[in-house]
């Protein structure tokens, strides 16, 4: 038998990232409804067996409306038909404003905003393996942007796919002080992006597979440039590691030699002044 919680309890909760949710420590989340203004429809209630307006029945232990029984107000559900604990507030048999809900089955968590037994508003989720997510829900699915935490401690913010991968324009910091700021492609640094190390310096190009490829920059932390020119996969290209029949002693510029690596073209030769930084700009 799954004990309830005192519906008494303060269900604002303190969120993982407050802030991001718009939200102060402490600040309780408030819904369209106004369950005060009832007060005197409501009546409380201990481990009573009752339905929600889903058909799922459980023992509820908080408050209901005095002429339907419904959970209305604050209350805890403990479900009987599935594997779930509902505690927050409730409209007339509804989950509706904050809540928190657990998946006893997975271990999933879900504190925030709820509409009509829905996830919805601002809210952190998480998953048994440690992950937890601190993003928007519209209608009980979750939108493509927000906070996403590691177990590991690795920090994402920005965009993933339906999966919760990252996917489009983000930024991951990692435990060890580095940092990525661009592009990612299920979860890969994929396209343009900045990679900042532990000792500052940084790299600035373009990235394939997780490894840089294709035009790059590297700098120091004092702002010296280290190496400015083609990279594959993660190893820079200069004259003197180019194969022999694509070498120039004349120039000794950096040479595009087979840049099907990045979109297809094969240039031979000096590489031209403006493709040089031109393919470099990228706003972090």
């Amino acid at each position: 038998m799954v004990a309830l919680t005192d519906p008494e309890t303060d269900f604002s909760g303190a969120l993982r990232h407050s802030s991001v949710l718009g939200m102060s420590p402490g600040e309780e989340y408030q819904s369209s409804s106004s369950f005060e203004s009832s007060e005197f429809l409501k009546m409380p209630v201990d481990n009573s067996l009752m339905s929600d307006n889903m058909g799922n029945q459980g023992l509820y232990k908080g408050t209901v409306m005095k002429k339907t029984g419904k959970p209305h107000g604050k209350g805890t559900m403990a479900y009987s038909t599935c594997d779930l604990i509902y505690s927050g507030q409730w409209v007339e048999g509804d989950w509706s404003g904050f809540g928190k809900l657990t998946d006893t089955s997975t271990g999933m968590e879900y504190e925030g905003g709820f509409l009509d037994n829905r996830k919805h508003g601002l809210g952190v989720i998480t998953y048994q393996d440690g992950r937890v997510y601190d993003a928007s829900f519209q209608l009980g699915k979750m939108c493509h942007k927000g906070h996403l935490t590691w177990p590991d401690g690795c920090k994402y913010w920005g965009n993933w796919n339906d999966d919760g991968v990252p996917h489009g324009r983000g930024k991951k910091d990692f435990t060890d002080g580095s940092s990525y700021d661009g592009e990612f492609d299920n979860g890969v640094f994929q396209g343009h992006g900045r990679m900042t190390y532990p000792d500052g310096s940084w790299h600035l190009g373009e990235w394939q597979d997780g490894v840089a490829n294709g035009l790059g920059m590297r700098v120091r932390k004092d702002g010296k440039l280290v190496h400015e020119g083609m990279y594959c996969h993660g190893n820079s290209l200069t004259v003197s590691s180019l194969p022999p029949e694509y070498q120039e002693k004349s120039s000794g510029e950096f040479l595009l030699y087979r840049s099907s690596v990045t979109d297809g073209r094969t240039l031979e030769g000096p590489l031209p002044n403006d493709i040089t930084m031109r393919k470099l700009q990228f706003k972090c």
